[in-house]
């Protein structure tokens, strides 16, 4: 079982919602999603089947830019590999898409930096620990995710 949660503000609606998201990953795969209304004090459920296939969680929170929630979790394939990706929902749609990674980027922690989506990803190739610093330029498009500097 994986869970994760997050908050962010409706500027739509004027409403904060926190988010839930759990997974089980035993013989098959489900997933539950709960999102709770401050204005309405109250939850609701998100269709299952409107929930994409991700597990893994990890143990962050997720990070709300522009009025969608972010995390970082493990894509399901129907071989069983898992690739890291960059979960979003979004909250005055109450719906779930995949945000575009370039470059071939694996994020290891998300972030804002400058009121943009930031993320952490291991300096490829290299023999010492680091890490690079991207960021979102021009929200939601992928391409412009940008190199901001290398961390060692």
């Amino acid at each position: 079982m994986s869970y994760t949660h997050g908050m962010g503000y409706d500027g739509v609606n004027e409403d904060y919602k926190i988010v839930i998201a759990s997974c089980f990953v035993d013989h098959e795969y489900s997933s539950e999603v709960i999102v709770y209304s401050l204005k309405t004090d109250s939850w609701k459920s998100i269709e299952s089947n409107k929930i994409p296939p991700y597990s893994n969680y990890g143990d962050q929170h997720g990070v709300c830019v522009y009025g969608v929630l972010h995390w970082i979790a493990d894509r399901l394939s129907v071989s069983g590999t898992k690739a890291g990706v960059i979960v979003a929902f979004d909250i005055v749609e109450d719906r779930f898409f995949l945000e575009g990674l370039a470059h071939n980027l694996t994020p290891e922690f998300l972030g804002v930096l400058d009121g943009e989506l930031a993320m952490l990803c291991k300096v490829n190739g290299s023999t010492v620990p680091g890490f690079d610093v991207w960021v979102m330029k021009d929200y939601p498009r992928k391409e412009t995710w940008t190199k901001m500097y290398t961390e060692w």
